[in-house]
């Protein structure tokens, strides 16, 4: 689909997050061994409008945005800069016309080390709401 071409372009062409990721932002899961600090974005629900002649193209769809740093600070630092970049986003970006993007919800995503339960990296979740036409 176009809208995660569209949202990985939001992401990647803003200058803070792009300073801190470069070109680190992943569909669904983050590579074994990739660098950090990441992102990982995915459609969690989408809803299709209709009309009484069928589609109208309207899509409302819920995407996170998952922030993965070494530290805590970095993922903090790295979800303030996505939240600055796609909070209220609208606009055309790899021919999606976006009407809104808003942050839902936010929370931590710690992961342990299955081998002593140690932190071994930190996450940031982001939750948008994301309109756009097909």
């Amino acid at each position: 689909m176009a809208v995660e071409k569209a949202i990985r372009s939001i992401l990647i062409d803003n200058a803070t997050v792009k300073n801190l990721i470069a070109d680190r932002a992943y569909p669904i899961v983050r590579r074994e061994g990739s660098a950090l600090p990441a992102i990982v974005y995915q459609q969690i629900s989408g809803v299709r409008d209709h009309v009484f002649a069928g589609p109208s193209g309207f899509v409302e769809a819920r995407f996170q945005v998952n922030c993965w740093a070494e530290t805590y600070e970095e993922a903090d630092t790295l979800a303030d800069a996505v939240r600055v970049a796609m909070d209220a986003y609208h606009g055309t970006k790899e021919s999606v016309v976006i009407q809104c993007i808003h942050l839902i919800d936010e929370g931590d995503m710690p992961v342990l080390s299955a081998e002593n339960e140690e932190l071994s990296f930190h996450g940031k979740r982001l939750d948008f709401m994301v309109w756009f036409n097909e």
